[in-house]
C-alpha cells in the first residue's frame, strides 16, 4: 500500500527542516542564477528531496 499525500508532505517537511541552502543543486537554467548569487560556496553535494505522491 502506498502512502498518502498527506505522509509524503510530512516526509518532505522533514527533510526541508533538515537540508542546508548549500547542500541543494538546481538542476536547468536557474543554475546558472544560482550559481552567479552564491559563486563563492563551492559546494558540489547534491541533496534531493523525497518524492512526492501525484494523487490517485
Amino acid at each position: 500500500m502506498g502512502k498518502t499525500f498527506a505522509q509524503h508532505l510530512e516526509e518532505y517537511e522533514r527533510w526541508a527542516e533538515r537540508v542546508q541552502p548549500h547542500e541543494l543543486k538546481v538542476h536547468g537554467r536557474s543554475q546558472e542564477l544560482v550559481d552567479l548569487l552564491d559563486a563563492d560556496s563551492g559546494a558540489e553535494t547534491e541533496t534531493d528531496p523525497p518524492a512526492l505522491a501525484t494523487g490517485g
